[in-house]
């Protein structure tokens, strides 16, 4: 399950999604965008805001420490009844998407595999094209790790001048091409999401390995490894509210004057930030 837990409650009481701040999340667990969707893999989720059309794929969820960023992340492999690649996310409602018509749609992808695909916003004709190319694939790279793409919403108009961001139903959309879905062809998506600005410094973000974070036996504090220099700690109870803020912490963090639940861990290091779930027993 990916969700945006900090905004159940708003999505739920609203018909329409009108976007007011700097990110919308898709599919991701980072505490700082607090709108977007709640999804579930299987659409079984009953207090979704959005779901998958995943006729033409077999979807399979990754957890853990094969996710980018936080608890889970999906992949996307080829359905041998089929003939093609299609995958779509849908919001229940219509996203009102025009305060990143300058923007940016993010999202962290891997695949080893050399085929052409698309990735499209909205229409079938709004699309940006993914070949073997380097050069011209917004730096991704096919070499079966993790890797931050940002796609200028600019440039999905482009493509199809009559998309209307005020009305935005099919949030992404991925698409094979050139002959149809080869056998064993699977790619891998996680932290995806739209912002006004462009990420900060791609590259570092793909070069940082993940941290591995435990508690020790009593539950009383929190170890981060992996991780040279920690700028910051933040955490975050269930409902998005701040309840820990530490500068330079080391690697220990003591979390024994927070009360049992659920918690969002972010961490700032090397210029970058990333949350993980945790449960304080």
């Amino acid at each position: 399950m990916k969700r945006n837990l900090l905004v159940i409650g708003f999505m739920l009481a609203f018909t329409a999604i009108n976007v007011s701040g700097q990110f919308f999340g898709v599919y991701t667990e980072d505490a700082i965008i607090t709108e977007g969707l709640v999804l579930s893999i299987d659409n079984s989720d009953p207090l979704r805001t959005g779901y998958f059309t995943t006729d033409d794929v077999i979807l399979e969820e990754l957890v853990d420490a094969e996710a980018y960023e936080g608890s889970s992340a999906f992949k996307c492999s080829h359905n041998p009844e089929k003939n093609l690649l299609l995958m779509s996310i849908r919001p229940n409602e219509a996203v009102d998407l025009s305060a990143f018509e300058n923007g940016y749609l993010n999202f962290a992808m891997k695949t080893a595999d050399m085929y052409e695909f698309r990735i499209r916003l909205q229409t079938a004709n709004g699309f940006v094209t993914f070949t073997s190319d380097y050069e011209t694939d917004y730096g991704f790279v096919r070499d079966g790790e993790w890797h931050m793409v940002s796609v200028p919403i600019q440039d999905f108009l482009a493509a199809d001048p009559s998309i209307n961001l005020t009305n935005i139903n099919t949030l992404f959309t991925l698409r094979s091409w050139s002959g149809g879905a080869p056998v064993g062809w699977e790619i891998a998506f996680d932290h995806m999401h739209f912002s006004v600005d462009a990420p900060t410094s791609i590259k570092d973000t793909d070069k940082i390995a993940a941290p591995s974070i435990f508690s020790n036996a009593e539950g009383s504090s929190i170890t981060i490894a992996g991780v040279n220099r920690i700028d910051a700690v933040e955490i975050y109870n269930i409902s998005g509210n701040l309840v820990k803020e530490l500068t330079s912490p080391g690697n220990i963090i003591n979390i024994a004057d927070l009360s049992a639940g659920v918690y969002i861990l972010k961490i700032n290091a090397n210029n970058t930030a990333s949350s993980y779930k945790f449960i304080k027993k």
